[in-house]
């Protein structure tokens, strides 16, 4: 009977000693999981700014070089045609024109377009850094199944090659003549990398407390998710730096169309002015769009400005609407004000009976 008593005993003792190991095992998985997710998290936050860096890089050279394309179109103008450059076109030069009569001009751009070349590349490379820190990150919380070890075998490889096409489009050196000015405002898509920075800048994105709640609920919080905290945690500014990037971002590509196609008023501030008027439906009709592209790119402005206006009429509506601890509050100082009000008003009422007492006895 002893003998089994200590084989209990000794059978719960190595099993209770193997759970313990067992826990200990976790705890050290976890661990390891932690610093593992902590350091991809610092890597995909550098190539996040990185990717970011090189967008708005490009954007400022395509800018740059259409600009210099219409200074180039007005020079070739008033030289070849000795006439003013509101009358003729780039697509009326060939390049040996461009090379004959502004050589320097058509350099400079060439290297603004090899620049843009060489960036694009930088920028392929970037995102493929990033993908990698996700794969890894898909990989530590096992995401993935076997035969997934790539960036081009796992399901992010569509959105990988969609970003690098989008990433690559540009006006190639060389094409001056074949391409218009306003093709080089393809580089703007890249600005939606601007995501990935609010992504990886986003605390909640890699907190412990939301990796136990997603493994316990068993689910993925998606980048809508991560966006929307971010708006809701800073929503004035993300308000503001939307209309002002739709106010000057959309108002200089309205511009860039009607400049091409020589309609309508060539004044930055006027296109600005009509982009302001659009987002917020006013819609006065002292400026109004010709060309085709900028029909489109102002429909676009004021459908962006019904959006902005219901997001700022809800934003004004939380922001004015009184938390529920604030109208206890409110709740209590006017009962306070109620019961000094009834106090005064009882202290009035026993003051003029008592002086019609006295005037009474008096009498």
């Amino acid at each position: 009977m002893q003998k089994s008593k200590d084989k209990f005993f000794h059978a719960l003792l190595k099993a209770a000693s193997r759970g313990f190991q067992d826990r200990l095992k976790d705890l050290k998985e976890f661990q390891v999981r932690d610093i593992l997710l902590s350091r991809i998290h610092a890597h995909l936050t550098k190539y996040s700014r990185i990717i970011f860096s090189l967008c708005a890089l490009s954007v400022i050279i395509a800018v740059i070089d259409i600009e210099t394309s219409y200074a180039r179109n007005n020079i070739l103008c008033l030289k070849i045609l000795n006439g003013t450059s509101m009358s003729c076109r780039l697509e009326q030069f060939t390049y040996k024109d461009i090379r004959k009569t502004c050589p320097r001009i058509l350099f400079f751009t060439s290297f603004l377009k090899l620049s843009l070349a060489i960036i694009s590349i930088f920028m392929n490379y970037a995102l493929y850094q990033y993908y990698t820190g996700e794969l890894r990150v898909m990989r530590i919380k096992r995401y993935l199944i076997r035969g997934q070890t790539g960036v081009l075998t796992s399901p992010m490889a569509v959105l990988f090659i969609l970003e690098c096409i989008l990433c690559t489009i540009h006006m190639p050196p060389g094409f001056d003549a074949s391409f218009r000015p306003e093709w080089q405002l393809i580089p703007m898509i890249r600005l939606y990398q601007v995501i990935k920075l609010l992504k990886e800048h986003n605390e909640l994105r890699y907190h412990r407390l939301t990796n136990v709640l997603s493994s316990l609920v068993k689910i993925t919080f998606e980048d809508t998710f991560l966006i929307k905290t971010h708006f809701l945690k800073h929503p004035a500014q993300v308000l503001l730096a939307i209309y002002f990037f739709c106010v000057f971002g959309l108002g200089y590509v309205v511009f860039v169309f009607e400049r091409a196609n020589m309609s309508g008023t060539l004044k930055l501030e006027n296109m600005v002015w009509l982009v302001v008027v659009s987002i917020t439906n006013l819609g006065f009709g002292d400026v109004v769009p010709m060309s085709p592209g900028g029909r489109i790119f102002v429909g676009i402005a004021s459908i962006l400005g019904t959006l902005l206006t219901a997001l700022m009429i809800g934003v004004m509506r939380d922001w004015l609407e009184i938390p529920p601890n604030e109208r206890r509050i409110l709740a209590a100082i006017k009962r306070q004000r109620f019961h000094r009000l009834k106090m005064e008003a009882a202290a009035r009422k026993v003051i003029i009976i008592l002086s019609i007492d006295y005037l009474f006895y008096n009498q």
